[in-house]
């Protein structure tokens, strides 16, 4: 390819490059627009009712997880009572017991 070529190539790419550029741009305009219009449907009563059942939602969720929270806690120290209560009973643990060498 000789040089000419290269600069029509060149020319070529720029030219799609920046057609599809500001094709990408009036389409992000006109979008900029549509939603600037839809700002005032945002003072909609229903939004504010949706945003209140998000929140009492997130209430709820707090409070499960701080039950969850506190039944953890209440099983984790049962458990420890118990193993502190009940007696051992030699149970066999093969993988503690010292190596003894062969003879």
């Amino acid at each position: 390819m000789s040089v000419s070529d290269w600069i029509d190539l060149l020319f070529v790419v720029s030219l799609l490059t920046n057609v599809g550029l500001a094709a990408g741009w009036l389409r992000s305009s006109r979008r900029a627009l549509r939603l600037e219009g839809r700002r005032n449907e945002m003072d909609d009563p229903r939004v504010e009712e949706l945003h209140q059942a998000v929140v009492a939602l997130a209430d709820q969720v707090d409070q499960l997880a701080s039950g969850q929270e506190f039944l953890n806690r209440l099983v984790a120290n049962r458990l420890n009572h118990l193993a502190e209560v009940t007696p051992s009973r030699g149970i066999d643990r093969p993988h503690e017991r010292p190596i003894t060498p062969l003879s």
